[in-house]
């Protein structure tokens, strides 16, 4: 089976057990959990930004905590997206957040967890914010919706979104 954290992680084969979800929606801290086997890949790391500002100097910018893999036929079983947890009072510019599952060849890793809580915003980077499980083929080899919550200026919960597709 690939990796999980809060999205699951795909198997290659009905029947076989998934890999438990854990981890908080909120503030996440979780890394991501590798795959499972001899040619199974690592999950995603714990990225945590503190800041006054956040900048994103263009669209190839990037903070990322995403499940290892490979589009290649030689991994079996990709890791699971991390954790990103940003709390900023701005954050602007034009870049990717995220916590993405890992590519396989045989099954794909789960999302994982982005939480950014922020005070003012420009350009297009929170639209961006992705924690997609890795998708192709079949829909048992996939990996499940990892979770982004954007939590804006006076917001008590924020915006949850659980979305396996491309955002930006």
């Amino acid at each position: 089976a690939a990796g999980s954290h809060l999205g699951v992680g795909g198997v290659y084969i009905g029947g076989h057990t998934t890999l438990l979800t854990y981890g908080s929606v909120l503030q996440p801290q979780e890394a991501g959990s590798g795959g499972f086997g001899s040619l199974a890949r690592a999950g995603g790391g714990v990225v945590r930004i503190q800041a006054g500002a956040v900048v994103f100097g263009g669209a190839n910018a990037s903070i990322v905590a995403s499940g290892g893999g490979t589009d290649g036929s030689a991994v079996d079983n990709a890791g699971a997206g991390g954790s990103v947890w940003i709390k900023a009072a701005s954050i602007t510019g034009d870049g990717v957040i995220g916590a993405m599952g890992g590519e396989a060849y045989y099954s794909r890793g789960g999302g994982g967890a982005v939480a950014i809580e922020y005070e003012t915003t420009s350009g297009t980077v929170l639209s961006g914010a992705n924690a997609k499980g890795s998708l192709s083929g079949t829909s048992i080899r996939n990996g499940g919706a990892g979770t982004v919550v954007l939590k804006g200026p006076g917001a008590t919960h924020g915006t949850l979104r659980v979305d396996n597709r491309e955002t930006k």
